[in-house]
């Protein structure tokens, strides 16, 4: 019998989790294996992208952060598809799924972009580790992270996160400039990801006055949604000139059209390593971004991408503008970028790891079957 996987996440919406989601359903579905997704919440064009793999997806329509309906909605999915094995994603998820799992359930395999820190992860976590689920994270400095947290070094895993493969463009640069409205010589920067604080779009929308001042020809178009969307179109008619700026909206194909852009921007102050990133890469896209901890793990100064001081829009600057006029140095810049990326972050080697980590959990959870005393 091919082994079924029951996926939870808290929102199907295009981003981080549910694109590392969707390239190891890919594998999953290849290798034979019955796979079915459940989200706490979901945009509509998501879910439909996931159907079209195929995929059965559930939706359960969460209202608040802890929902009581949402978690009884998914105790009756959780009962009714019977699965060998749950893999949550994200911190959320993995709380829904604590509080509704039982001490005989099926083993549990979680994968968490940073470590959880939330009220009711507190309350959750001694069942978390009482049940010896096991844990995957992204990067060492997750683990580490997690390890101070108290997660058991013998249960956690780094796996790192999947690329997506070359794909065939859907149109030519030619066409996406004129979708754009723009001339044929223009040069586009790029920004991709949730549109929230936290992303500093704001500082990029500044730095890109400050490049426009010296590049006539530049574009800066905004891949991604978010609550923050329409205070940062209020903000672009306040410091530079709408046209300049495009706001795209999520983007089903939007690594189609990454590859057709000069430079990527991250400049935000993440903590949990974008995935765009190392897509652009792996297109032969350069990437200028932030100088934080996760952005240092992937990209080493003027070998594979630039870095910059969070902040220092003037250092932005200055490093995109090398790469638009510096042909040799960006064509060096992406030659090992897009070599590192392709060869360390496969789907399939990220897949393979994960059916090692469901056999460990699945002989874990039979041990502790076996060993529990009759009643």
């Amino acid at each position: 019998m091919p082994l079924q996987i029951l996926h939870l996440i808290a929102e199907l919406n295009g981003y981080g989790e549910t694109r590392q989601l969707r390239l190891l359903v890919q594998q999953q579905l290849a290798a034979g294996y019955q796979v079915r997704v459940v989200a706490l919440s979901a945009d509509a064009e998501v879910r439909a992208a996931f159907e079209a793999l195929p995929v059965e997806c559930c939706v359960l329509h969460r209202r608040w952060v802890a929902d009581p309906i949402a978690a009884w909605r998914l105790s009756q999915e959780w009962q009714a598809t019977g699965p060998d094995l749950i893999h949550t994603w994200g911190e959320t998820a993995l709380n829904y799924g604590l509080a509704v799992r039982s001490e005989e359930a099926c083993p549990l395999v979680s994968t968490l972009f940073e470590a959880p820190r939330s009220t009711l992860w507190n309350a959750c976590r001694k069942a978390y580790w009482g049940h010896a689920a096991r844990t995957v994270v992204p990067s060492r400095r997750v683990e580490q992270d997690c390890r101070t947290h108290g997660f058991p070094e013998e249960t956690t895993t780094v796996i790192p996160l999947s690329v997506a493969g070359p794909t065939a463009s859907e149109g030519s640069r030619e066409q996406f400039l004129a979708e754009l409205g723009v001339s044929t010589d223009t040069q586009l920067i790029a920004i991709a990801g949730p549109l929230v604080r936290s992303k500093r779009i704001e500082d990029a929308i500044w730095c890109f006055e400050l490049v426009r001042t010296l590049e006539e020809r530049v574009r800066l178009v905004i891949f991604g949604d978010g609550p923050d969307r329409h205070r940062l179109e209020r903000y672009v008619r306040l410091v530079s000139e709408a046209e300049a700026v495009d706001f795209l909206g999520y983007r089903a194909d939007m690594l189609e059209q990454l590859k057709h852009v000069e430079v990527l921007w991250q400049p935000g102050e993440e903590t949990t390593l974008a995935g765009v990133m190392l897509e652009a890469m792996a297109a032969g896209v350069p990437v200028v971004a932030s100088d934080v901890p996760v952005h240092r793990e992937v990209i080493d100064e003027g070998h594979t991408g630039h870095l910059f001081p969070v902040g220092s829009r003037a250092g932005c600057a200055r490093q995109t503008q090398r790469l638009l006029n510096d042909k040799a140095h960006t064509s060096k810049i992406t030659t090992a970028a897009e070599k590192w990326a392709s060869q360390r972050f496969s789907p399939t080697t990220a897949a393979n790891a994960y059916t090692e980590i469901y056999q460990q959990a699945q002989s874990t959870s039979r041990t502790a079957t076996q060993s529990k005393p009759p009643p």
